[in-house]
């Protein structure tokens, strides 16, 4: 979406293709396959480092290698089905039927609606070879945007009718029919009810938090780390940290934090014979700083990463 480039010519992309100094990633276009760099938003290269740094030392980095691989193993290349599928999941979970051509899509249509943007610049960026398949292509979605809100609103109506009729005493009680629009309407009306309803303390209770329930985007998952002590210790300090943080980026800092301890967490399982199930020690540091480099400790008493487990520094500072 921030690009507004085709995912099989993002997929296409190498480690040389992205720029995050200028904000600019390459695509090799469609058609005539042209070298071409677009603008990408910061936010998407950031969460593109997060991505880069969960497979650092895990996958090929080279200049010429693939930017976008599996998360899974064996590591692969990441293909333009295998993606669809990944987004068709993330999709479902939040009771959309979105495709990642849809994000082109959304990008053309908000580049159309900037007053400051000519439709040649969208022209350009989009990737079409005339400036009519760009007019075609906006009037097109521009139909298609009135058509969905039109919609929406008949089946918003339809669905608060049902639900009168039908004096259910809960929304998910209501039969979803096979009707795509429909169902996806309840689910998404089911996530927000259950949101709203949420309990913060309850919430971080969890492996894997809804940060819309604590005042963020996103979601923040904690079950990388195998090591129960750990997950603990890293939990309350999330949950003390992530209230003094603000804006969109709020969740960045503590993916960051958390991904490294996920990394962390594998090294103590291939490098101890107990898998570093078992807590190096209870003793607080003598330093209000923890252990992990983190800006403090949880408000739990103690640090449950005590200096014991810390590795020896060198004279260089490594």
């Amino acid at each position: 979406m921030s690009t507004g480039a085709r995912a099989s010519e993002l997929l296409g992309a190498t480690w040389r293709d992205a720029d995050p100094g200028q904000q600019l990633i390459a695509v090799i276009r469609k058609g005539t396959r042209p070298l071409q760099q677009l603008p990408a938003s910061p936010d998407a290269l950031v969460w593109l480092r997060l991505y880069q740094a969960q497979l650092q030392g895990l996958v090929p980095a080279g200049p010429d290698d693939p930017l976008w691989w599996t998360l899974r193993r064996p590591f692969r290349q990441l293909g333009y089905h295998a993606a669809y599928r990944m987004f068709h999941r993330a999709s479902a979970s939040l009771g959309a039927n979105w495709s990642p051509h849809d994000l082109r899509h959304l990008a053309a249509y908000r580049m159309t609606r900037d007053p400051g943007m000519p439709l040649a610049d969208v022209q350009w960026v989009l990737g079409h070879a005339q400036l009519s398949t760009t007019q075609l292509y906006l009037a097109l979605l521009q139909q298609r945007a009135r058509a969905e809100c039109t919609s929406y609103c008949r089946f918003l109506r339809r669905l608060a009718q049902e639900l009168r009729q039908a004096q259910v005493s809960s929304l998910s009680e209501l039969p979803v029919q096979d009707e795509p629009v429909r169902r996806s309407l309840v689910n998404s009306l089911l996530a927000h009810l259950g949101r709203a309803c949420a309990d913060p303390r309850t919430e971080i209770a969890k492996d894997r938090w809804d940060l819309t329930v604590l005042g963020h985007h996103g979601w923040l998952a904690f079950t990388g780390i195998s090591q129960r002590w750990l997950r603990e210790a890293v939990k309350g300090w999330a949950a003390h940290d992530l209230p003094r943080r603000r804006g969109k980026q709020a969740g960045a800092r503590l993916h960051e934090i958390v991904g490294a301890t996920v990394r962390l967490s594998a090294t103590l399982r291939a490098g101890r014979h107990d898998q570093g199930e078992n807590q190096p020690g209870s003793a607080a540091p003598t330093s209000r700083r923890s252990c992990t480099g983190w800006p403090s400790c949880p408000p739990t008493g103690s640090c449950l990463l005590t200096a014991a487990s810390r590795p020896a520094r060198t004279r260089d500072g490594s």
